[in-house]
């Protein structure tokens, strides 16, 4: 209800100082609270939430950012760029996932998607790409050129930000 009470108050926007008084709500609670609400508005808004770049991949990523683990999710999108839905393919250990191509790619088949993003979190909040998120970038590129699915981007996210292979 104290959230509530914020929205009203403040019409359009909150920052995350806004929710920092409210019992039980902490910093992963407030940053999934705000990604929720700026999701929804743009849902709202645009009638699909529309993935434009690594900043809307960021806040549709934003419950992974502070996990102890690296979690890859997939997010398929229509021919109009509009998220399709939001799949968890991997959970990792602390640095490290194994990303097969046929487990990105089936839910990205069976949505009829035109086009996929790539998304994970590294667990130590650095967002600079490793060898092996360079490697499975290519792999992954490559098959969805063979099947007829676009990798969009590749984004990884962290306390340190957001890292897109496609801006890079």
């Amino acid at each position: 209800l104290a959230v509530v009470g914020l929205l009203d108050a403040s019409g359009s926007g909150l920052s995350p100082q806004e929710l920092e008084g409210i019992p039980g709500l902490g910093k992963d609670g407030r940053c999934r609270l705000l990604a929720a609400l700026e999701l929804a508005r743009r849902h709202l808004r645009d009638g699909g939430i529309r993935v434009g770049g690594p900043e809307d991949v960021a806040a549709i990523a934003a419950d992974i950012i502070e996990s102890p683990q690296e979690n890859f999710f997939t997010l398929t999108l229509d021919g109009g760029g509009c998220l399709i839905r939001k799949r968890l393919v991997f959970r990792g250990t602390l640095n490290q996932t194994v990303v097969h191509p046929r487990e990105v790619f089936v839910d990205a088949i069976t949505d009829r998607a035109a086009g996929v993003v790539l998304v994970h979190n590294h667990p130590s909040g650095k967002v600079e790409p490793s060898r092996e998120d360079e490697a499975v970038t290519e792999r992954l590129v490559r098959v969805g050129r063979l099947v007829g699915i676009d990798v969009v981007d590749h984004v990884i996210v962290g306390r340190g930000g957001n890292f897109s292979f496609k801006a890079a």
